[in-house]
């Protein structure tokens, strides 16, 4: 009995592995498009740049680039994660609103030891008096000690 049993296993292992569906794609149409990018119509380029230095002393910074824009606004958050409730916290931001295709805002804030950083960088682009496009940056998070 156990004879014809393993026999059977054994059979229905090896269909398994041959007859299995193959989802991949074909050569042909994965290089069909070899230009990868962002699907912006304004946004060229958003920049975030965030550190602390040993002493303390937090920079942050975003600058943005956009195509055929007629102003751009940018809002620059320095947050502090508080862990008794578990959430984000601003404790210092910075906001510029520039006509043109160029704008950047930024700047510098002394933080305490022992708590964890981040920068979150935001940009609104205009054209026509309206919001056209929008786009959100979050820096990685550095612990301050």
């Amino acid at each position: 009995m156990k004879k014809p049993f393993k026999l059977i296993l054994i059979v229905c292992l090896i269909l398994s592995t041959v007859i299995a569906p193959s989802f991949a794609l074909h050569t042909d149409v994965a290089t069909e498009s070899k230009d990868m990018h962002a699907m912006f119509d304004y946004l060229n380029i958003m920049g975030l740049y965030f550190d602390i230095s040993t002493w303390g002393k937090a920079e942050c910074d975003v600058i943005v680039t956009a195509l055929d824009a007629e102003a751009i606004g940018i809002e620059v958050e320095l947050q502090q994660y508080d862990s008794k409730n578990y959430r984000w916290k601003t404790i210092k931001s910075w906001s510029n609103y520039e006509e043109g295709i160029t704008s950047g805002a930024g700047g510098t804030y002394w933080v305490l030891k022992g708590y964890l950083y981040r920068c979150i960088g935001r940009c609104d682009i205009y054209v026509g008096g309206k919001i056209v496009e929008e786009h959100e940056m979050i820096s990685k998070c550095k612990y301050y000690d």
